[in-house]
């Protein structure tokens, strides 16, 4: 940047903004110019400081004027005016969403599990609690599978077997458990987040475009984490499997999801001539009564397991933090569609306290991994990772 002012403001390159030692600099020209050339503006003398005080003053100014102007363009608008622009088109501002997860729970008949009182936890975390996200009641002895929802947003993972603890005994609530790892929650949306959105939604105008459809169902409700639209207008298979003259809904969702709002949503997104397909039915009642199919389908969960021979030292974590920490830093770069990359999970064990050296490593999807190379994943599948399914000695 430059002390020069004809170079601040409105530029070629974007709204250059100067900082208060440029301010001072361009002061102190003005005045040995136009008041005196033995102005004396040394920073320690009377004047010196008064220029520093407005130079401080104006620098605010100037970085006020900068986010005013970059408010205009939705790349550069930041916090709460990129909200505002974002609210222009239609696109609000999604705060953060719970955990949630399959739960298996064991009922007696007619017992009822409101939500927000009846709670389990993870075990050995106690404050980790979850509820049923609508209440239930079961209509004969049996085991049901519930969606529960973390108390807390955010996200918490919630592995394979761990959801065990019934933290407020109810008569006829036996046991519960899950099956399934947890769909992760989210702290809300980031400013990046935010902006994509706004850029989906607004392709989705009047359109049946893939983009379209896949803005249709991401808006359709914050149970959906990821979607992928695949369409072939070919005449024959293409490369994804999909058959031709058709679209392939891939979503990955909380279960909490209303099927019957999805299929909604696909069936009208439907353009003449093209029809959805995928592994799996659902249907909803149109305004005329009639029942429709359509086909989308779920995103596979593939367990992943990693086996780590580790070199240690003084102040070493131990093998239940390092899984524990592991299978979170992966889940956190987990999305459909994403490979398992073997490097970039070795070296999440080299960062852990009082590890030296990875000597050993190895992954694949079945315990005991023997492979070494990175795994791939396609659209319609994503990678999990269970503490349970990490194997670290010493």
């Amino acid at each position: 940047m430059s002390s020069d002012p004809t170079t601040w403001g409105v530029q070629p390159q974007g709204f250059v903004v100067p900082n208060a030692d440029e301010i001072i600099q361009a002061l102190n020209a003005g005045m040995l110019a136009y008041v005196s050339s033995d102005f004396d503006t040394d920073p320690d003398s009377p004047d010196g400081q008064v220029i520093g005080v407005h130079a401080r003053q104006l620098a605010l100014v100037w970085e006020a004027l900068g986010r005013i102007h970059d408010a205009n363009n939705p790349d550069n608008a930041e916090d709460e005016l990129l909200v505002e622009i974002a609210k222009l088109s239609g696109t609000t501002k999604q705060g953060p969403q719970p955990t949630t997860v399959a739960a298996q729970v064991n009922l007696a008949s007619g017992t009822t599990l409101v939500s927000g009182t009846a709670l389990a936890s993870i075990f050995n975390h106690p404050d980790l609690l979850f509820t049923p996200a609508q209440d239930y009641t079961a209509a004969a002895d049996g085991t049901y599978t519930i969606a529960f929802r973390c108390t807390q947003t955010g996200p918490i993972p919630v592995p394979v077997g761990t959801l065990t603890v019934i933290s407020t005994p109810i008569t006829g609530w036996v046991s519960v458990g899950n099956t399934d790892p947890g769909v992760l929650g989210n702290n809300g949306d980031t400013d990046t987040i935010l902006r994509a959105r706004r850029d989906a939604e607004l392709s989705a105008t009047g359109s049946t475009t893939g983009p379209a459809i896949a803005s249709d169902i991401l808006s359709l409700s914050t149970d959906v984490v990821t979607v992928e639209v695949l369409v072939n207008t070919g005449n024959s298979p293409d490369s994804n499997g999909v058959p031709p003259h058709s679209f392939e809904a891939v979503v990955y969702h909380q279960p909490t999801l209303d099927l019957s709002t999805l299929a909604a949503v696909i069936w009208n997104n439907q353009a003449a001539g093209i029809t959805s397909t995928g592994t799996t039915p659902i249907t909803f009642v149109d305004g005329l009564g009639v029942t429709r199919t359509v086909w989308y389908t779920p995103v596979e969960t593939v367990p992943i397991y990693l086996s780590y021979v580790l070199s240690t030292g003084s102040g070493y974590v131990g093998s239940t933090q390092v899984k524990q920490d592991v299978a979170a830093a992966m889940t956190k770069i987990s999305s459909p569609g994403v490979d398992v990359i073997a490097l970039r999970a070795e070296a999440y064990a080299l960062v852990e306290g009082g590890v030296l050296d990875v000597t050993s490593f190895h992954l694949g999807t079945a315990s005991s991994p023997s492979g070494t190379t990175n795994i791939t994943i396609s659209p319609r599948q994503v990678a999990t990772f269970d503490p349970a399914h990490i194997e670290v000695s010493p």
